[in-house]
């Protein structure tokens, strides 16, 4: 068999097999689909046309696609199917065949210019009263909920449908919707069909779902199929001599296997493990005598010793941060990190190198900090900022996927609004732009920041009086879909997007708006900051009002405490219960995380900052999972994507090399050695611990290098310093020490 990919060869004309002259072709019936292999025999194979014989039972051809003008019934016909612009085999083999009304053009010429002037769409989808229109004005009416109940059927894996109704998924949600009225009456299903035949038909016809609201994405022929696409067919067939026998019904075909036409060979039932194992013992296995005289071998090499040689490709990006510590396994964790931006930042910031490798706003929005730190990225995600600019939806959506690695189906969009990765827009030029006090990147991603904070405050501003009532109602995000902490512990994706925390799109309008604010200011755009700092104001007390119970937070993951105390949606005694509470949370976990993509680069920072640094290190020491170091642990030489990556039976899950997780690398540089460049401001505050003995930080800035290191010797902790030249550093010590140092290394 021959694969190919692209689809140069329909254009190419396949040279004469040998021996086409002296072989026969018998097919039964004469429905499109035996017509086709006719045809493709004729023109492709060039297989003389009256070596070609073709058994109809009727006397007239076209199978479930006939056509007959009954006296007195009239003209009836069986068959017929819409079709759509991927019907590629059929363009491909009726360009071939003459229009039997049109001389000198091809029936793929006449169907062309047909739906070209006369596209095939309706003003009124559905009616009601005998002809009134229904007023379903070509919305689906799906709320979230209806949305997700699709998409939960849609990611069931086939295995867990079987038996199962579609109702069984689906409830009045999405049944009393518009959707379901234009899906059944398209594709006639009933509520109690098959899930798995619901699924199926979903992936099948995906790209059509845009359409059904006024049936744009469907083509037609002129006439019935009979006329337009069969008796075409027929007539090339017989213009080629093709045999065709009508009223002969073939009841049974014998297949004569040995004789004059080969060996007869042994049927052993031998399964292909065995073949493989006697071909590895005896060098070949028989073959058949008339075939190539080249033997198969199947060869078994012992790779035990082997060497190998890799290559890592990636964008020429410097590595600009070192860490090093007292515990072999952390300073393991910041190599696999450093590896897996290597590994994935090859043109674009990849998610992984291996199954998607597609640019994910929300795993560039959570490690640009720390890309940063560990290499000089700038360049590539510049860039990539561009195609995300190019893919940002007119109404302001984020595509989570830049640039897109396929066609976006149905689902697609809907996700493109999704909080956390959309502001991944804001979070990502204003890292930069902090880094390295670079306006013009402020300046080039300015409208597309604009856009998707105004899509998001769209958002909020869509709540109900049914949802929430207040003063901050409009500024509270309850309304679509999110992917909510991603990969947290105990939720799987689906569940993380059919129940994606509502808090987390109130969360960022708060807190992208005050950065957006800022980068406004910075431009001198002092009427946009003046707005989005009003904005991010009253989402903050929105969050209170929905997500607080009068500023505590009450709920049972950790994720929730993180988010709210790192973006500032509580006061200061308000943020320092949380951290009490979150503390506590970590401890009874047995000093395991549970949080996801969107709070894990914040955690150990929060904890730090509100005097529980311990607990901290205990949590970047832990070691079983979920955890950073139990991936170490277990041998990793990259970051995974889940806390878990290969099971207790060594078997992986999702991605091995996921360089979001290494954003805990930012707080070995930012809290455990301590340093913060912001533009030409340079603090350094670190954290020391004996957990770690002693910890080391070197980053080769925009400014030059800077260094920060801690050492214990019994209780006595000695601090080194580099501050670059032209520069001076703000350093607060644990003891409570502030101290402006100069240029230099300084012991302290």
């Amino acid at each position: 068999m021959y694969y190919s990919n692209g689809n140069y060869e329909a254009f190419a004309r396949p040279k004469k097999p040998e021996g086409i002259d002296s072989k026969n072709a018998y097919i039964i019936g004469t429905g499109l689909a035996a017509l086709s292999a006719a045809c493709y025999l004729v023109r492709d194979a060039q297989m003389p046309g009256d070596h070609i014989h073709v058994f109809e039972k009727d006397p007239v051809p076209g199978g479930a696609c006939d056509g007959a003008n009954i006296p007195g019934v009239g003209y009836v016909m069986r068959g017929g199917r819409e079709m759509d612009n991927h019907f590629e085999v059929m363009w491909d083999l009726f360009r071939s065949i003459p229009s039997i009304e049109t001389d000198g053009v091809s029936v793929l010429d006449e169907y062309y210019w047909l739906n070209k002037e006369d596209p095939n769409y309706s003003l009124c989808r559905s009616t009601k009263a005998r002809g009134v229109d229904g007023g379903t004005n070509g919305k689906f009416a799906l709320s979230d909920k209806a949305s997700m109940e699709i998409m939960k059927l849609f990611f069931t894996p086939n295995e867990e449908l079987y038996g199962k109704k579609i109702s069984d998924f689906f409830d009045d949600e999405v049944f009393d919707t518009n959707f379901w009225m234009y899906w059944r009456t398209m594709f006639a299903f009933e509520n109690w069909h098959s899930a798995l035949e619901m699924k199926l038909y979903i992936r099948r016809y995906i790209h059509h779902i845009g359409g059904l609201p006024d049936f744009s994405a469907l083509r037609f022929t002129r006439y019935n199929q009979y006329e337009s696409m069969i008796l075409p067919m027929i007539k090339y067939l017989e213009g080629f001599g093709v045999q065709f026998h009508y009223n002969v019904k073939v009841e049974n075909v014998d297949f004569a296997i040995g004789g004059g036409m080969g060996p007869v060979r042994q049927r052993t039932g031998t399964g292909q493990d065995t073949i493989l194992r006697k071909q590895a013992e005896y060098g070949a296995y028989p073959r058949n005598p008339f075939s190539s005289p080249t033997k198969k071998l199947a060869t078994r090499i012992d790779l035990t010793e082997a060497e190998f040689t890799a290559h890592a490709v990636y964008s020429e990006m410097p590595v600009t941060g070192s860490f090093g510590c007292g515990n072999a396994d952390v300073n393991q964790l910041v190599q696999n990190s450093v590896w897996s931006q290597k590994g994935n930042f090859c043109d674009i910031p990849t998610d992984c190198p291996t199954r998607e490798r597609a640019g994910w706003t929300g795993d560039m929005g959570v490690f640009i900090e720390t890309g940063l730190t560990l290499m000089d990225c700038y360049p590539v995600v510049e860039k990539w900022l561009a195609e995300c600019r190019l893919n940002q939806y007119p109404d302001g959506r984020m595509a989570n996927i830049a640039p897109p690695t396929s066609r976006p189906g149905y689902m697609t969009p809907m996700l493109c609004m999704s909080a956390g990765w959309g502001d991944a827009a804001i979070l990502v030029p204003y890292a930069l732009y902090k880094r390295t006090g670079d306006r013009k990147i402020l300046a080039d991603n300015y409208e597309m920041m604009q856009k998707w904070y105004a899509f998001l405050l769209g958002r909020a501003q869509q709540t109900t009086q049914e949802q929430q009532t207040g003063a901050y109602a409009k500024y509270t995000v309850l309304n679509g879909l999110d992917y909510g902490e991603w990969c947290e512990p105990g939720i799987t994706p689906m569940q993380a997007m059919m129940n994606p925390r509502k808090s987390v799109g109130t969360a960022y309008l708060a807190y992208s708006g005050r950065l957006l604010a800022e980068i406004a200011q910075a431009l001198g755009k002092a009427e946009d900051a003046a707005q989005y700092r009003d904005t991010a104001e009253k989402a903050v007390k929105a969050y209170r009002a929905a997500f607080t119970d009068n500023g505590k937070i009450t709920s049972d993951r950790q994720c929730e405490y993180v988010r709210a105390i790192a973006f500032a949606l509580l006061g200061e005694e308000e943020s320092q219960a949380a951290a009490d509470t979150l503390n506590r949370m970590v401890a009874e976990n047995g000093y395991h995380l549970n949080t996801g993509f969107l709070s894990t680069p914040f955690l150990c920072e929060v904890l730090a900052k509100y005097g529980y640094a311990d607990t901290a290190y205990k949590l970047l020491l832990q070691d079983t999972a979920p955890s950073w170091l139990y991936e170490v642990k277990q041998g990793a030489t990259t970051v995974w994507e889940t806390w878990t990556g290969i099971d207790a039976n060594g078997h992986p899950s999702e991605s091995l090399n996921h360089y979001s997780y290494g954003a805990i690398c930012g707080w070995l540089f930012g809290g455990v050695c301590g340093i913060h460049l912001a533009g030409e401001t340079l603090t350094i505050a670190p954290t020391p611990n004996p957990a770690l003995g002693w910890a080391k930080a070197v980053y080769d800035s925009p400014v030059g290098r800077i260094e920060s290191g801690w050492q214990y010797a019994g209780d006595a902790v000695t601090y080194t310093i580099t501050v670059p030249c032209n520069r001076t550093a703000e350093v607060t010590l644990p003891d409570g020490r502030s101290l402006t140092l100069q240029p230099g290394t300084h012991t302290l």
